[in-house]
């Protein structure tokens, strides 16, 4: 209450009692001042503070910082953060004494909305208490509290409203201003010099006391016959900001200039000195007047605040200013009629083509109307026409099932395989419905005799090729002929029943063949092929035959990548085809002893020429033995399944290229 009781004794509550309505004004702002103060005294927040002593000794320490807003010294903004001139400074100074002297400093700002309720607590307060509320250096204030160095000049003008004509002699200010209310924020520099206005010059002046300055700016700016002072760079900056004040040239005031307020028993006063005097304070604080203000503010104001600049100087150099804003505004003005005109203009433009393109749509409406109904007679002829090409297809796509329901069953007739009593596997998947790969099997006096088949072509044109290949295969084995001589029969009766010539370029037709004959007693197996090779896979080593007289090796051997216990033999067959060929020769046989357990894989080239994978590329015959050495150890009936399955994988949503045909037996 010490607070409360300190306000009461401001000379700017004095009430005279001859009115009873300046009493009943006198109590209102009595109360209103009284009610602020006991809020924040009953604060639930801590007021806790330190003093700069015990700050150094604890290297750390909490301080207070009022403030009251101002522009552009210290306000919030639209999210509520704290900006201005006065903020950014006490944020730097603490951040300044933190890396000097190596402490930790808890800044806590509070706002008090009276410019008297925070001046009265700073100068009742004790320890690490600061305020911010551009207050001016003076004599009066230096009795009461401490302040900071200056750290801007302190120039006040006389501002009012765009009706008020501009004076230049006491006579005609004294007619003029007799009858204007001036505004007023109680108890600050404003007051000051509207006190001594009013008992030099405006005997009978009426004031009026408002909340702060923002309203004194606001209210001039709107309503007539108003009056009051106003901090020199703030109406620079408003004046910049479109707001309608005008200046009178009379009656500036110049005051020692603004800074921070501390109690007078606070010892803070230290490191504020410390802070201002370091070579670094000056530039920082051109930085942020000139931020908050502008460089030409910044320069006029130091310009005008030196004694030796002369008063007619000074005036001019405001004048200058407010000429120069002036223009910037009719500029801006110009500026923005000059976007209205455009924007009227573009409208305008865009109005006359929205017309042309509304006469263009209607015109393509009805040109359109027009096509509309041809083209509805030639869509019901095209879907007549598409309705019979779907017929035709669907035929065709029947005739081409049936097909392959007869192919399936000559395949499938011959039993011999499962009457082998070998565990085997085959897998036929044909690029189209029918296939152009075929797999053959017949057995006589104890030997079997199996051939897997790749035909020129695919789909209808493959499939005849495959049926004139085993009706060729069950003719010819009548005679129970070896691998090698069933080959050289076929060949010459695919010449002969296809006209074929060795000058006849365009009829190439053929197949690659693979054909082995087991016998099953002994198991031995005698093998020729056309192109393709066989595969035999078994655990233990295998010895090679060699053949002098061969060019190059009629079998080689493959190990399993990790496993070199894994052998793969591949008894390869003649590079010539089944069909005409430019130098014929007869099809050589191949002998190999099975032993119990070997698994065969004969196969077409389909499934290693498929692209696919990451690259689209080739699967390879490299990949294909390895997937071979992988699937030989599972069940032989599960083979067909990961073959399937590999298959899939590794076209992904690609096409299919050839016919494939895989076949596999286990001894």
């Amino acid at each position: 209450m010490k607070q409360v009781a300190q306000i009461l004794k401001y000379p700017g509550w004095n009430v005279k009692p001859s009115r009873f309505k300046d009493q009943l004004l006198g109590l209102i702002m009595m109360i209103m001042a009284i009610v602020p103060l006991y809020v924040h005294a009953t604060s639930d927040k801590p007021q806790t503070s330190h003093s700069w002593a015990q700050t150094l000794a604890d290297k750390k320490g909490a301080i207070w910082i009022y403030y009251f807003q101002v522009d552009p010294f210290v306000m919030e903004n639209e999210q509520g953060d704290l900006e201005g001139i006065e903020y950014e400074l006490m944020a730097q100074f603490i951040k300044f004494i933190e890396e000097k002297h190596g402490l930790s400093i808890d800044a806590r700002f509070q706002h008090i909305d009276r410019f008297s309720v925070l001046y009265e607590t700073v100068k009742n307060g004790t320890g690490g208490i600061f305020g911010m509320a551009s207050f001016s250096i003076t004599p009066t204030r230096k009795k009461e509290v401490l302040f900071s160095p200056p750290y801007m000049p302190d120039i006040e003008v006389l501002i009012c409203s765009r009706d008020v004509p501009i004076v230049t002699s006491l006579e005609k200010f004294r007619s003029t201003f007799s009858s204007l209310k001036a505004l007023n924020v109680a108890n600050t520099t404003f007051d000051q010099n509207l006190q001594a206005l009013k008992k030099d010059q405006l005997p009978g002046m009426e004031i009026e006391n408002v909340a702060n300055s923002n309203e004194i700016r606001r209210r001039i700016a709107t309503e007539e016959g108003l009056f009051s002072y106003c901090e020199l760079p703030t109406y620079l900056m408003v004046l910049k900001n479109g707001l309608k004040l005008k200046r009178q040239h009379l009656f500036k005031v110049q005051r020692e200039g603004y800074g921070i307020i501390l109690p007078m028993t606070s010892d803070w006063q230290e490191p504020l000195h410390e802070f201002f005097n370091d070579p670094s304070f000056r530039p920082f604080m051109n930085r942020i007047i000139r931020k908050y203000l502008g460089s030409d503010v910044k320069d006029l104001l130091w310009d005008i605040s030196q004694q030796e600049t002369l008063e007619g100087n000074k005036e001019v150099m405001l004048l200058t200013k407010e000429k120069e804003i002036q223009n910037l505004e009719l500029a801006k003005n110009a500026l923005e009629l000059n976007r209205q005109r455009i924007i009227i203009y573009f409208i305008a433009i865009t109005l006359f083509f929205v017309v042309l393109l509304v006469i263009f749509v209607y015109r393509g409406y009805k040109q359109k109307k027009e096509s509309t109904e041809q083209l509805a007679i030639k869509n019901d002829k095209i879907e007549k026409a598409y309705q019979l090409i779907e017929q035709k297809n669907r035929d065709i796509t029947d005739s081409i099932n049936y097909a392959k329901r007869i192919q399936h069953a000559i395949l499938n007739s011959n039993d011999y395989l499962s009457q082998s009593k070998l565990e085997h596997f085959v897998f036929l998947r044909p690029k189209d419905i029918v296939s152009g790969d075929f797999y053959w099997a017949i057995e006589k006096e104890g030997k079997l005799t199996i051939a897997v088949a790749d035909c020129t072509g695919h789909g209808v044109p493959g499939a005849f090729m495959s049926m004139l290949g085993i009706a060729f295969l069950n003719e010819i084995q009548k005679t129970n002929l070896s691998p090698d001589e069933t080959l050289n029969q076929l060949r010459e009766k695919v010449i002969t029943h296809l006209g074929q010539d060795k000058n006849d370029r365009d009829n190439k037709d053929g197949m690659d063949v693979s054909l082995c004959q087991i016998d099953l007693k002994t198991l031995e197996v005698h093998y020729a092929g056309a192109y393709n090779s066989m595969f035999v896979i078994r655990n233990s080593a295998v010895s090679i035959p060699q053949n002098d007289q061969e060019e190059e090796p009629g079998m080689l051997i493959h190990h399993m990548e990790g496993n070199e216990e894994k052998v793969m033999v591949e008894i390869k067959g003649d590079k010539q085809p089944i069909g005409i060929f430019l130098k014929p020769k007869p099809f050589t046989k191949r002998i190999f002893q099975l032993e119990p357990d070997d698994v065969i894989y004969l196969s077409t080239d389909g499934f290693p020429d498929q692209f696919g994978g990451e690259n689209n590329r080739k699967y390879t015959f490299k990949r294909f033995r390895q997937l071979l050495f992988h699937l030989h150890q599972l069940p032989i009936s599960e083979q067909e399944g990961k073959i399937e399955e590999t298959l899939t994988q590794w076209k992904g949503q690609r096409d299919q290229i050839d016919d494939i045909c895989v076949m596999g037996l286990r001894v």
